[in-house]
């Protein structure tokens, strides 16, 4: 019986060290290095990268050599792992310094929704060290994965040395440790041209005391469709503590896109790798005021005070310019200088101190960017909102905050976190320092953007006030470079459009030449404000203030898609290659000059620690991912296009035709995620999201976008038949996406999306209910109806609530949200009111009495639900239904607010006028009543309901008719009157 089977029947748990490649038997694998490139002691800016050295005595061949010849922060990390909660684990590491006496961290860091670290400190010597802590994992909710880091202690090292780590373990306190085999795949190297030749090599190594023999499978797969594309099992033999490559089959790489590397097999620790294959993408001349192009958000890394004493670039696992390089190969023309660490135009960094400008981190940029022929688009004048953090860049030059105007009053479109925090430096030395930078530049950046997302805290006035003072200092300094100014976001729910109408109002439009636009609000084709009539609403005011044709530049929308997750949380951050493409072809086809849509940040795969929740710094070497491989192919097949005509099919499909260099290329998605709709393409030359050649044919039209050319098609047969494009449907009847239960009854709307009647039977599973009996329906072609649904509750087996739908000889499972609604009579009581409402005849009519002695005065600035006030919600077609977005009002949907000691008391919201109301208070000795007649068309039913607000006793009070939760955005939480 050997070892492993001796353990085995011990009642003890077996802990195998979670850390792979610990020994670093299989070299660097594993393991990434990040450094902070300080000028001061390493001017030409040198990554000395990670070496393999001698290993620790007792342990194996190899140890990690981390040089640091400049006395550079740096920062190793782990290939990530997991731990259980309330579970005592120990770390050990070797650790030695060629000259010894700087100090280290070692830590095991867990980033979720809450950063942890279990560190401690170490001063290094010229021999070798055991170093061990033991910590205690929280009990806690999370997602359990933590990684190995090891840093510098300082930002600002004093001893320019070499340090050595061996044997990193983590053991399990009162289990048996045992070890595992670490195998990986490797490729020799992460970016290919497709044609080229992949060389991939198995690893592995054995750090346990007994033989190994088994076969390990190696696969290749692609990550974004998940076929497996290669796959080979290996037969692997081991001694005990011996390490070994095997050379696999030299693979040709035929098809774009990124891949995974993997190994599996029975008890192994393995790494999974990557590699990308790309079309090769040769730079033209651009003008990027006129040629569509691919670009990013992002920059230099650069820090420096107070972030840091001595300035830095941040890099990862790689020197710095091949970032830039990689940028360049997939196609990239353009970064604007933003989120990417301290601009090369900001004020701080070319003015830190007063009249002495210094440009030698923005010429280190602008040589770089010359280089790998990308055009900065820098963010200029920007730092209204003054330093609140020690790790945040510093905004106004030290010597400008105390010379600035620090606004008291802030202006209602002020975010929150900036209330009290805005400074207006003085605008004579202001437009020097936008001069003397743009004159610095001259002739060498042809667009500015003056400011970002001012919108969030600055005042009209102070705006156009300091967008005059850019204006006069750009036109002096280089008359032939262009402005872009307002930077409108939607982002935080801000409403842009009055904060817009009020700069137009005082001349604002005048100091530009183009608009830019965050439109985080209208971020697909599906969503609530769709993409396309977001752009169009803003060209639309352009209009409105006698600038029809203004052009207008998408410069930022981190967050492609509507997600029900944390606002700025990683997996806000997530997104996926046809995401991307979804929001490019739309800026394209949409008009707007350019879409620098992303962070350079969400390019890169995350490899060590993809579930490490800081969305921006969770890769820490540059490997392309897929959505790197979409733009490149985006770069090679639209760069510099056209939009021909713009085709909208039912059933969400959406066709751009495009001309780029004389020829037509065309753009085919599904943006409403129905499943089942097919399109017949055989007429067509096909490629998939990547670029690949797909054969023609009958095809789903998913969220991928297919490329279509005309092949042996002349120009106006192209368009015809994507005109004409014929879709069928798998389901030709879909449901709303709520249904709402009152009392013993479902309803739930069903909609037609064909062009045929459709007949069928519906019923319902799950969700604790079930139907007394099933529903026979005939609805017409297009045609949509609520249906009522008799149900009854049984125990719930935790399985959710959907439709059942048998159409067409097919079975069908609709995945359904289940609302419960109140049913209100109407007669009603509340804790502090009562009411009868009726409708009828054209009319709403509603009678109230309130019980409020306690008067909170007039409104004043406060919104009228911050007040004393009767909030009222309305929805004359509660059992309208739509598939996506059902809980958003309606034209049908709307709402008042009755402030009794208001000398105006009637407020509306929605497709009502309160001057088409009629409304009657009368103040009476406990509170108020009042009646109000409300001119409405209504059926059967009426969503309805009422909130009470009481501002004027010690403790704001609010009582609510019915059960419903944020009724202000949730019409189908409104409780039911029939």
């Amino acid at each position: 019986m050997n070892k492993t089977s001796i353990l085995l029947l011990l009642p003890f748990a077996l802990a195998a060290n979670p850390v792979f490649n610990g020994s670093f038997e299989l070299g660097m694998d594993g393991f990434a290095l990040e450094r902070e490139l300080r000028p001061a002691t390493n001017p030409s800016l040198k990554f000395t990268p990670l070496k393999l050295a001698a290993g620790a005595p007792g342990a194996g061949k190899h140890s990690l050599m981390i040089e640091n010849p400049y006395a550079e922060f740096f920062g190793l990390f782990s290939r990530e792992f997991k731990l259980k909660p309330s579970t005592t684990y120990r770390f050990t590491a070797k650790v030695k310094a060629e000259k010894g006496g700087e100090t280290v961290r070692l830590s095991v860091y867990k980033v979720d929704d809450k950063w942890l670290a279990y560190s401690r400190t170490f001063k290094t010597s010229g021999e070798w060290q055991n170093f061990n802590f033991t910590f205690t994992t929280e009990k806690r909710e999370g997602n359990g994965w933590h990684h190995v880091q090891v840093s510098s202690i300082s930002h600002e090292g004093k001893i320019a040395d070499a340090f050595y780590f061996d044997d990193f373990k983590i053991e399990e306190l009162g289990a048996i440790s045992s070890a595992s085999v670490n195998a990986t795949a490797a490729p020799d190297k992460t970016l290919y041209l497709r044609g080229e030749a992949a060389k991939l090599n198995l690893k592995v190594f054995n750090p346990s005391d007994a033989a190994f023999a088994q076969n390990i499978t190696v696969s290749v797969t692609d990550e974004y469709t998940g076929k497996v594309m290669y796959s080979k099992s290996v037969p692997v033999k081991l001694a005990p503590g011996e390490a070994k490559t095997v050379a696999l089959d030299s693979q040709k790489l035929d098809r774009f896109g990124c891949f995974s590397l993997k190994v599996d097999g029975k008890g192994l620790n393995t790494f999974t790798q990557y590699f990308s294959v790309i079309g090769k993408y040769e730079a033209k001349p651009v003008d990027i005021t006129k040629d569509f192009v691919v670009g990013f958000n992002g920059g230099l890394g650069y820090r420096m005070y107070p972030q840091v004493k001595s300035p830095v670039y941040t890099v990862r696992n790689s020197q710095l310019e091949d970032r830039f390089d990689l940028y360049a190969k997939i196609g990239c023309r353009i970064l604007r200088d933003h989120d990417g660490g301290v601009r090369g135009v900001n004020w701080p960094a070319v003015e830190w101190e007063r009249g002495k400008f210094d440009f030698s981190h923005l010429d280190r940029q602008m040589a770089l960017y010359a280089k790998y022929n990308i055009t900065l688009f820098p963010v200029i004048g920007d730092g209204f909102i003054e330093n609140t953090k020690h790790w945040a860049n510093q905004r106004w030059p030290l010597w400008v905050v105390p010379l600035s105007e620090r606004v008291k009053d802030d202006p209602p479109n002020c975010m929150a976190g900036a209330r009290g925090h805005i400074l207006l430096p003085p605008k004579d030395l202001y437009r020097n320092y936008i001069y003397q930078t743009v004159k610095h530049l001259k002739g060498r950046v042809p667009v500015y953007e003056i400011t970002n997302e001012p919108n969030l805290y600055l005042s009209q006035e102070a705006y156009v006030a300091y967008l005059k003072e850019a204006n006069a200092a750009i036109r002096s300094a280089d008359p032939a470079a262009k402005i872009a100014g307002f930077c409108l976001t939607s982002d935080y729910g801000a409403v842009s459009a009055p904060w817009m109408d009020k700069c137009a109002q005082l001349g604002g439009l005048d100091y530009v030449d183009a608009v830019g636009f965050h439109p985080y609000a209208g971020r697909e084709l599906g969503s609530l404000r769709p993409a396309d009539k977001y752009i169009a609403d803003l060209r639309a005011e352009m209009k409105k203030y006698g600038k029809p044709g203004m052009p207008l530049w998408n410069t930022e929308i981190y967050y492609l898609i509507d997600q029900q997750v944390k606002h700025d949380s990683h997996e806000e951050s997530l997104i996926r290659p046809h995401h991307a493409v979804w929001r490019f072809l739309v800026d394209l086809g949409e008009g707007v000059v350019q879409s620098i849509s992303i962070h350079e940040n969400q390019i890169w795969k995350r490899i060590l620690t993809p579930n490490l929740w800081h969305g921006g710094q969770n890769f820490h070497q540059l490997v392309l991912s897929e959505n790197a491989v979409a733009y490149n192919t985006m770069a090679r097949l639209f760069e510099g296009a056209k939009l021909v005509k713009k085709i909208r099919h039912s059933n969400g499909v959406i066709c751009y035709v495009f001309r780029k260099d004389g020829k037509l290329i065309a753009a085919v998605w599904q943006y409403q995620k129905k499943k089942g709709v097919h399109a017949d393409l055989s007429a067509f030359e096909l490629m998939d999201i990547f670029g690949n050649e797909e054969k023609a044919g009958d095809k789903v039209i998913g969220l991928a976008p297919f490329y279509l050319r005309p092949g042996k098609l002349s120009d106006a047969e192209f368009i015809a038949k994507l005109e004409k494009l014929p879709i069928r449907l798998e389901q030709a009847v879909s449901a709303g996406e709520i249904a709402r239960k009152v009392g013993n009854t479902l309803y739930v709307m069903l909609h037609n999306d064909s062009d045929a009647e459709q007949t069928g039977v519906a019923g319902i599973t799950g969700g604790g209910l079930t139907a007394l009996k099933p529903l026979k329906f005939t609805l017409p072609a297009r045609a949509k109806q609520s249906f009522e649904i008799p149900v009854k509750e049984i125990k719930n087996d935790g399985k959710p609530l959907e439709l059942m739908l048998h159409l067409n000889k097919n079975m069908f499972r609709i995945p359904l949200k289940l609302v419960e609604n109140t049913l209100v009579s109407r007669a009603f009581k509340m804790a502090n009111a009562e009411g009868k409402i009726a409708f009828g005849n054209r009319e709403i009519k509603l009678e109230m009495s309130v019980k409020d002695a306690t008067d909170a005065g007039a409104s004043g600035k406060r919104a009228p639900w911050q007040t004393d006030c009767t909030e009222l919600f309305f929805d004359l077609a509660p059992f309208v239904i739509p598939p996506t977005h059902a809980h958003a009002y309606t034209p049908e949907t709307f709402r008042l607010f009755i402030t009794p000691r208001d000398a105006v008391k009637l407020h509306t919201m929605g497709a009502i006028k309160a001057s088409d109301c009629k409304l009657d208070v009368k103040q009476t000795a406990d509170g108020y009543s009042f009646t109000v007649a409300i001119p409405a068309k209504t059926g059967s039913a009426l969503g309805f309901d009422v909130k009470i607000d009481d501002a004027g006793g010690a403790k704001f009070g609010e009582t609510q008719l019915g059960s419903g939760k944020e009724l202000h955005n949730h019409r189908c939480n409104f409780s039911i009157v029939k």
